[in-house]
Order: C-alpha cells, then structure tokens, then sequence
C-alpha cells in the first residue's frame, strides 16, 4: 500500500483534516484478503443456545420473533435488500437495544468491514462530514497498518490456536466542531461477539514461537498470509462498534500533562487562550471564556491585563490585602477562600465597577476561583464566564472541581518555578551553593564539563522515575470540620457583640455621646441578626466593624476620658485576644483541638511508618488539613535491591487496616482531653494497578506520571465526597473504615483481612458491602465498610 501514502502525503502537514476524507483514505487502505459476509446466522445460534436458561417471559417474547424472522432473513441474496427488510430491522432491535437511546453512538457493520450498514441516529450525527473535521493521527498513517486485516488476522488466532488476544479496542480519536474548533475525544471499542470464522481447509501448523513472530510483525500482511492463507478461512456475522464520550477525563489528563510542561516563558495570553480551549471542551460550551488575575509576580506580566473585567488587579481586589479589600463578588470569593458562582449578574444589586465591566464585556454567567497561599491571602484568581445568563450554576460549580484541582496544581507549579528560578539566579549571581548540596552540582557540573570537552551533546540530569510502583492512599477526616469552625466563629462573636452592647449602653448612660448610641444601634442590629442567621461570609465585616471602627474609637474615648470609661472598659478589653482584638475563644479552642488532633495522629503516622520503613523501603508523604491523609507507594523499582513481590503489597495493605484502626482508637481515646470534641471518619482507597511516579524538580516532590495515570488522582479525590447508593448517607462516618475498591479480586482479599481483625478483636463482625453514587467521570464503584471496636 505505499502508493496510498504517496498520494497522500500533504495531509501530514496538516493538523486537521476532513472527516468524510479521512475515512475515504482509510477505506482505500483496508483490504481485507479474507471472504467476509454479513450474516444473522451466528447471533442466532447465540440466542438459540442460551433460550434454554431464559425465563418463561423472556421465552415467550423471543422465540416468535427469532422463529418469524431467521427463515427469511438468511434467504436474502442480496445485502442491499436485505437491508431493506423488515425481517432485518426486527432483529437489529434485538441485537443492539441502544438504537432507541438518544446518546448512544453505536454502529452494526459486516466482520471488519468499513462500511457501516446500521447505526444509530447519535453515530450518524457525530461522523457528520459537514459538522465535524478529525486530528491527523500521523503516527497511525506513517506505520501503514492494514487494522482491519489485523484484526482478522487475531480473530483466527484466538480462535484456532488458543490466543486472547485485543488489541484494536480503546482507539482514541479527536474531533473538532468545524463551526466552533471546539475538540471533543471519544473513544472506539469493537466487539467481534457475533463473528465466526471457519476453517475452508485443513488449519496450518503454528507453534507459538510462530505465533509471537506473527504479532510482533502485525504489520506485515505477506507474512501472515503466509501463514494464514487467505484462501483458508472465511467469516460471517456482523461486528458492533461504539463511541463513548470521554471529554470530560481525557480533557483533564491533557490538561494536567499540559500544566506539568515546560512553559515558563509562556506569555500569559497565549496561556489563556489554551486554557479557554481546555475549559470549551470539557464543559462542551464554546461561548466559555476563561481569565485570570495574577497578584504575585506581577512585574512578569508586565501589567498584561488578562481578567476577564479588562480591569487592573487593583480595581478588582483592591491595592493590598485582597481579602479585605476587595467588593463584590471579587470580594466575596476572596474572604470565603473558595470558588463561587453567579448565575446571572444582571440580578445582582449595586453591582460593582468590576460586575458592571464584565457585563460591559459580554459575561452574564460567571465562576470565580481563588487560589490562596498558607498565609490565607489570594495569590491568583480563576474566572470561568458565559455570554448566556444562567449558563452556570451550582452543579456547574461541582462539575469543575476537579478541573479546578488541576488548575490550582498549574498555579502552585508556576509559582515554584518561579521561585526556584529566582533562587537558582540568586544562587548564580549572589551567592555560594549550600555544603549540604554542594557535591550533587559539583557532580552534574563535571559531567556537563567531561560534554564539553569532548564535544558530546550537552546532558541534562537524569529524571527519577519509578515505574510499576503501587499506590496505597489513607485519610482520617475530622467530621463536619466546617460546620464546628462556624459555629465557633458565630459564638466568639456574639459574645463580642453582647460585651459591645453592654459597654455601650453603659457608656451613653454616662455621656449623651451620638456617636455611642450610633455604635450601639448597629452592634444590637448586627447581633440580633447573627443570633438567627449566621452566615460564613458575614465574619469579615463584623471583624472589621469590631477591630477597625468600634474598637479604636473606644480607645480615644479612654485615653480623652479615663474616669468614664472605668473598670467597664477594661473588662472589655481584658476578655480581647491581644493579637486579634476580638473575642477568641471558641474558635480558638477549636482549632487548637484540631492542631491537637491532628498532631496526635501524625505522629503516630510517623512512628508507626517509620518502623514499617525497616521492613520494606518505599516512599511515603503526608499532609495535614482538617484531618491527616496520606500516600505510599511501594515497589520493586523502589526498592535498592529490588526485592519486592505481591506478598509485600498485601502486608502493607494489612498494615494500613491496623494502621487505620489503630488511629480511629486512638481518636476516641483523645477526645476528652480536646477542648473542642471532634470525629474523624476514615477512608481507603484500593487501586489495583501499578502506575508511575516522578520526581517534579520543580515543585520538590513525588507526582503521579503520565496522563493515563491521572485516573488514579481523579478517583483518589472524588471517592471522599462519595454517598451510598440509595441512601442519604456518607460513604465515610464516625468510628467506620470506608474502604473503596476497584475489583472483586481486591475485595475478597480485604475480606481475609477483615477475618483476621475480627479475632483480634480489631473490628465488629458486621461487614458492609455497599455500592456508591455515581461520581463524575466514574460509576459503579463499590466499598467495604467496617467499624472499628
């Protein structure tokens, strides 16, 4: 076939092509070798030898219609009338069912034929010539590969000589929209359940030496033909094929790989305009816009203006502490930390010099994502915005959560770039390299010497990569953190008011000051209001009224009038936290307790890992939120010796259990002694492949490598939202371990484990087998539940 490619060599220098093009070619590649014909006639003795187990119902409704229908459907002589028959259409609802749904993408074609004789209304639209153009799979054209001979070709060899052989399923394929260029992935999966090949003459002797040349060679048909002679076999039946949509994952694994690039000189616009691409596809909306506000590094950016508002950063957040400072909505996302939505901003009241400029500019819909540093400031800001009002809302919000995710990585690895950058020029230019890493640059700077003298290509430094290595992930989450921290805040600050109201009403009882009685209006209205609403986002101005307009006005009434002021006033101020001059007391004593907690757990983390370290090195990390979580990963490629097999796996699993259990005790051994009581709820997940982890230069620690591994972190984070199926209930509780798991092999391992922690008295014999909602991007996934004793 090289005279095809030769024709068609230009269309490598395109990144696009024509999607009715692109399957002509495809069509003129493929030359079968092998008779295929479309026939009902092995579906039908499908049918026939499973009737037997059917029920009565099933029975009665198929046996007419298979006995009506498969005496004439096998007489018709010719395709294109056979297509036209009645008989044909009755028994095409049979086979594929999903005909009759709106978004299944599904197609019916003779064995390995390219010609699509029945397909559903969705696969009909999404091969639609005139809507749709594909990406050039140039690596797909340049091997020049014959995929429908080659999947004959496996058919025979599964078939005859006792091969399980799949090798064309997962194709991926990329769309673009050709009035929009916006990209959508969809994945290609064959099934061949209802082809059968026969055996015209006396089958050839292969020995599985043979066997292995053959696939290693798929490629070459004259050497398969060889063996497998064209005039030796033939097939009959009919293949299905279907397009599953897989934007949503696949447009985070891109994005993720995207953002863990080299970049650095990216200009900021060219940034966004990918990111809009990115943002277009998975939210399948190619009106999206997407902006941002960079408030760290700005000097990089050489005051570019990329929000979406076309405003300066300080008309938008304000000049200094953006959660402060900053009105409107702006300000809103920036004092509760996390990302909001406004459905229409056309509703909102008194909108703001930004609000009104994104309406100027086109935006009705909005999402605005903060990402903040350890010292709760705002250091860059997401804004996701449609022309259409109502466009995003709250389940708009849930959906991108993991995009956000993603996105928040990006962020923090491009401020660690420029960091190290910054301190590798320091470095450079200023300064001496530290003893303690000193012989590592001596190191690398001798092999770049050794290049240099002896005219090799210049080397970079090696990339730490461990391969085949399993991940093994852990949490204990303290239980409605959020809730307890507001209801903290809401009680300090009613005392505060209440002491505020007291002081005043004395205060104006002594002195007919306006202003006190002022003060005094507005503290009892503010009070009573929390007192039957409190809200989250209503701290910061209550804070502000306290600290910066009350409280200092108070003290130059102390300082003009001492004798007024007395032992009130200095009760007030006695019951002040020092730094914060505010009341600090119950929040105070929440987040000591968590800081306690927390503690207590990582520490024995720490120490009990520590010991499993002498067993079987492997690397591990944890992190401290409102709870502690870990990760581990475990394998040969880890270890210095190599020494590693699945029986080390399993006893690290079991390690965890006790581990996990062990902490769950240990919590409620701890909470008398907390100020605050709290809950932690326990989570494991079990992923039963071993994937890739690379050492990030840049961002100084251990990630997940490679975009098919990043369904590991999507799943790691979604599980923790995860409710029971059926129910109102969290998948993760109080004094429980949730164990969430991918295949029944690995649940019935946990099963022996769990056997083993009931005699030691570890757990309740009362194993919950439970089934989850479905989450975004994964369904049918299932969990164990024990509780702790």
């Amino acid at each position: 076939m090289p005279e095809v490619i030769d024709n068609n060599l230009q269309i490598l220098e395109m990144e696009y092509m024509p999607l009715a093009q692109m399957i002509e070619m495809m069509e003129q590649r493929e030359q079968l070798h092998y008779k295929s014909s479309f026939s009902f006639e092995p579906y039908l003795n499908a049918v026939d030898t499973k009737m037997h187990s059917a029920c009565p119902n099933t029975k009665g409704a198929l046996i007419p219609i298979i006995e009506n229908t498969s005496k004439y459907i096998e007489k018709e002589d010719n395709l294109d009338a056979l297509l036209e028959s009645v008989h044909f259409q009755t028994l095409v609802s049979l086979v594929v069912p999903s005909m009759f749904f709106k978004d299944d993408r599904s197609f019916i074609c003779a064995p390995f034929k390219k010609k699509v004789l029945v397909s559903t209304p969705a696969h009909e639209e999404l091969l639609d010539p005139e809507k749709w153009e594909i990406k050039i799979p140039t690596e797909k054209i340049l091997e020049n590969k014959n995929h429908s001979f080659c999947q004959a070709g496996t058919h025979i060899l599964n078939t005859f000589y006792g091969q399980d052989l799949d090798m064309f399923n997962g194709f991926m394929i990329t769309l673009r929209n050709k009035q929009n260029n916006m990209e959508r992935y969809y994945q290609l999966s064959f099934k061949l359940d209802f082809v059968e090949v026969v055996a015209l003459k006396d089958l050839p002797k292969l020995s599985q030496e043979t066997i292995n040349m053959l696939i290693a060679n798929l490629g070459d048909e004259d050497l398969w033909l060889k063996h497998l002679p064209a005039d030796h076999f033939a097939f009959k039946g009919f293949s299905t094929g279907h397009f599953y949509d897989v934007s949503e994952i696949e447009t985070l694994s891109r994005m993720k790989q995207w953002l863990n690039e080299d970049g650095d000189d990216k200009q900021p616009h060219e940034f966004l305009a990918e990111l809009t691409s990115y943002m277009q596809s998975f939210l399948n909306r190619s009106e999206v816009q997407a902006g941002t506000i960079m408030t760290e590094y700005e000097d990089l950016h050489r005051n570019q203006i990329t929000s979406l508002t076309k405003l300066p950063k300080e008309s938008i957040l304000g000049e200094d502490d953006a959660r402060l400072s900053g009105v409107g909505i702006y300000g809103e996302m920036a004092r509760l930390e996390d990302a909001i939505v406004i459905e229409n901003l056309s509703s909102l009241k008194n909108p703001s010099i930004a609000e009104k400029a994104l309406m100027k500019n086109g935006i009705q819909s909005i999402v605005l994502a903060p990402i903040v540093n350890n010292h709760h400031n705002v250091i860059s800001v997401l804004e996701v915005g449609s022309p259409k009002p109502n466009d995003f809302n709250a389940s708009t919000l849930k959906k991108l959560t993991e995009v956000l995710d993603v996105l928040k990585m990006g962020y923090e690895k491009y401020m660690t770039d420029i960091e190290n950058r910054i301190t590798g020029l320091i470095q450079q230019k200023y300064t001496s390299i530290h003893p303690s890493v000193q012989w590592k640059f001596q190191d690398v700077a001798m092999k770049h010497l050794t290049s240099a003298i002896y005219k090799d290509e210049d080397l970079t430094p090696d990339s730490i990569v461990f391969h085949d290595v399993y991940p093994l992930y852990a949490q204990s989450d303290i239980v409605g953190s959020s809730k307890l921290r507001n209801e903290a805040i809401q009680a300090d600050l009613i005392k505060n008011l209440k002491l505020l109201s007291d002081l005043l009403t004395k205060l104006f009882r002594k002195k007919n000051l306006p202003l006190l009685d002022a003060h005094l209006v507005k503290v009892n209205k503010v009070l009573r209001k929390i007192e039957e609403n409190f809200v989250s986002n209503d701290e910061t101005s209550i804070v502000n009224m306290i600290v910066k307009e009350i409280n200092p006005f108070l003290l130059k009434l102390s300082k003009r009038h001492k004798s007024l002021m007395g032992k009130a006033y200095s009760k007030y101020v006695s019951a002040l936290d020092p730094e914060l001059g505010i009341v600090y007391e119950q929040r105070k004593a929440f987040e000591t307790s968590v800081n306690q907690l927390n503690s207590k757990i990582s520490n024995f983390l720490e120490a009990d890992n520590n010991e499993l370290q002498k067993s079987l090195p492997h690397y591990f990390e944890k992190y401290k939120t409102d709870g502690v979580e870990y990760n581990m990963y475990i394998g040969k490629d880890i270890t210095e010796n190599g020494d590693f097999d699945y029986d080390d796996l399993r006893n690290f699993r079991l390690w965890q259990l006790i581990n996990t259990c062990e902490i769950v005790r240990l919590v409620e051994d701890t909470k008398p002694k907390l100020a605050t009581s709290l809950d932690t709820a326990s989570l494991i997940f079990v992923y039963n492949h071993a994937l890739s982890i690379r050492f990030r230069m840049d961002e100084k620690r251990f990630d997940v490598d490679g975009a098919y591994n990043v369904r590991y972190e999507i799943l790691k984070k979604r599980i923790d939202k995860a409710y029971v199926k059926g129910k109102d209930e969290r998948l993760t509780l109080s004094g429980k371990i949730a164990i969430v798991y991918l295949s029944e092999q690995d649940k019935n391992e946990y099963l022996q484990f769990f056997e083993y922690l009931i005699e030691k008295g570890y757990i309740e014999n009362n194993i919950e087998d439970l089934e989850l909602d479905k989450l975004q991007g994964a369904e049918g996934l299932k969990a164990l539940r024990v509780t702790v004793i």
